[in-house]
């Protein structure tokens, strides 16, 4: 849990908010800057009510989105134990209705890089965070094609299982 490259001017991104509860624990530690992309709307609510009673409003930005290699409208599983990204399919209009998937908007890395990022930070990044449950795949393959891993110093990724990806063992390895 130690991050010692960290300091009080350091930006990390997190794609995948969560509750918060290790980001909080981490900004609590070391100050950084923090932008937090989560996109299911009781995370988010979440997230913004714990940074915002922990006066943390002005240096950590939570973002109602998440991160794709894309601008895109998806659905999200909530009944399973780690949410993950589903395929459109016509099952997911009875599911939403039932509260088993929520949908959830997802924005291309470069509106993010273009807009806040290089406004307010000079679009560098000390720690890129991904754990965004099916994305990191697309979002990984997006920034190296794109180059955009050279604005980035470190990067931590929590791979997950990812059934509507076929291969997604291989791309953990590639």
């Amino acid at each position: 849990d130690s991050l010692p490259f960290l300091n009080e001017s350091s930006v990390v991104v997190y794609a995948g908010g969560f509750t918060g509860e290790t980001i909080l624990a981490h900004w609590i530690k070391y100050g950084f800057y923090a932008h937090v992309f989560e996109p299911v709307r009781d995370y988010f609510v979440m997230l913004s009510e714990r940074f915002d009673n922990a006066g943390a409003m002005g240096k950590v930005f939570i973002h109602h989105y998440g991160l794709s290699d894309r601008n895109e409208s998806a659905f999200i599983d909530l009944a399973s134990d780690g949410s993950s990204v589903v395929p459109r399919s016509d099952r997911n209009s009875e599911l939403e209705a039932k509260k088993q998937v929520e949908k959830i908007d997802l924005k291309s890395f470069d509106d993010f890089f273009y807009g806040p990022l290089k406004r307010l930070h000079g679009g560098k990044i000390d720690l890129l965070y991904i754990n965004c449950e099916g994305c990191e795949y697309p979002l990984l393959k997006s920034l190296l094609r794109k180059e955009w891993m050279r604005n980035v110093r470190r990067v931590l990724v929590q791979f997950h299982k990812a059934p509507h990806l076929e291969n997604s063992v291989e791309d953990r390895c590639t």
